[in-house]
């Protein structure tokens, strides 16, 4: 038996991802966090609307189940003492994780124990250290005992047709690519082409600057309502009541996302996609705190003076970091990460996105936590690992912070107008 999926974090992207494989007619478990989404999907009719940008029809699928994570099976359980086995009916075989960075683990650890060695998880988070912590708090670094993990990076753009109530009805704004790289278990010796459906290499020095994930939503909302297409997707058999049989979930994971049209996936070589995910690091640990600091979309770093002699600091010193990191990985040396090099792909990425506001602006203005630590943060952790001092990166940390709690804490600052 083919087994289901399960989304956790119904965002924007997760939601997107959710649409496209129920349409493709793989049965879709989302994983809500709170009652009140929960009780907004059930009013829904358990249904998920996608608008592609510019185009009338409606595309609308059905027959998903969903879970509260506050449930009776959300409760938290401490990851060196799991009370019990998972029973057969709550077992995760294919789990897809778009959450925000530093919300991944609090949630992960409702769900840890029904993942085993022949799971595969699918790591949507932005920025890096997720499948550290992943590693650091739930295996103890066991490669053995962790389940398959995947890192993607996403180019696709999607955003809510209104700010309230439409949390799964979305805009498909931008037809991107998703890239997937199969974490090694350092101890297993398959071949990592064994494991690859339509892998292809991605040279450092032929690698176009339009491949690059720009991470940043569109946030201009349209209204109009238009014609409906429903996708064939009716309502999923009771097939939770005995246990789901599909032994090699990481072949199969990879099959589906590749198979699937509007996903446009491939798999690549994991060095080649964590290559590329230091290079958005680098780009957005520019563009993100500083659009963040200064309450502005990307653009307004365009030809501004201040703002790239602003930037060219940030730039040498994560270039350092990031090179001493890619030595360390057995890389080849590339002028991709030079700093002449970052600050013009800064300024290219901004040219694209300038009327976009920066996904750590949006999480700012929302009185939200950042995903700061797991972009300048990563890159501050690599700097004490090769003893390169990092005081630039650190200083964007301290300043976004300070800004969050000022705004979430106005007793802050009444302390510091004392």
């Amino acid at each position: 038996m083919v087994a289901r999926w399960h989304v956790l974090g119904v965002g924007n992207y997760g939601s997107l991802f959710a649409h496209f494989l129920r349409k493709n007619g793989n049965k879709v478990t989302l994983l809500i966090r709170d009652p009140t989404t929960l009780n907004m999907f059930n009013k829904l009719n358990r249904t998920i609307e996608v608008t592609k940008e510019f185009e009338p029809e409606v595309e609308v699928t059905k027959g998903y189940q969903a879970e509260c994570l506050q449930g009776d099976y959300g409760n938290v359980i401490d990851p060196q003492y799991p009370n019990e086995l998972c029973p057969p009916h709550l077992r995760i075989s294919k789990l897809i994780v778009t959450l925000k960075s530093h919300e991944f683990s609090k949630y992960y650890q409702r769900i840890f124990h029904r993942l085993s060695p022949t799971s595969t998880i699918v790591l949507f988070t932005y920025g890096l250290g997720s499948y550290e912590e992943l590693m650091r708090d739930y295996y103890s670094f066991d490669e053995a005992s962790r389940p398959n993990i995947i890192i993607a990076l996403n180019s696709h753009h999607a955003y809510k047709k209104a700010k309230f109530g439409s949390q799964f009805k979305l805009i498909h704004s931008g037809f991107g690519e998703i890239d997937l790289g199969i974490v090694p278990r350092r101890f297993d010796e398959i071949k990592e082409k064994e494991l690859n459906i339509n892998s292809q290499s991605l040279e450092d020095n032929n690698e176009d600057l339009d491949e690059i994930s720009l991470p940043n939503e569109k946030m201009d909302n349209k209204t109009e309502e238009s014609k409906t297409i429903t996708a064939a997707t009716e309502a999923d058999d009771d097939d939770n009541k005995g246990s789901e049989i599909e032994v090699d979930t990481l072949k199969s994971v990879i099959r589906s996302f590749s198979r699937i049209p509007e996903l446009n996936a491939r798999c690549v070589k994991y060095v080649n996609l964590i290559n590329r995910k230091l290079e958005n690091l680098a780009l957005n640990a520019v563009i993100d705190p500083l659009t963040s600091i200064y309450s502005i979309r990307n653009g307004a770093l365009l030809f501004n003076k201040v703002a790239e002699q602003t930037m060219r600091p940030i730039c040498e010193e994560t270039s350092i970091v990031i090179r001493k990191h890619r030595e360390y990985l057995g890389m080849k040396p590339s002028n991709r990460f030079a700093p002449e090099r970052l600050i013009d792909a800064v300024f290219q990425i901004c040219i694209k996105t300038r009327h976009y506001e920066s996904v750590m602006l949006q999480d700012v203005k929302k009185n939200f936590l950042t995903d700061i630590d797991y972009l300048n943060g990563y890159i501050v952790k690599l700097g004490k690992f090769y003893d390169i001092p990092t005081p630039i990166n650190k200083f964007l940390i301290d300043m976004v912070k300070i800004r969050h709690n000022l705004q979430t804490n106005p007793k802050v600052l009444d302390e510091l107008l004392k």
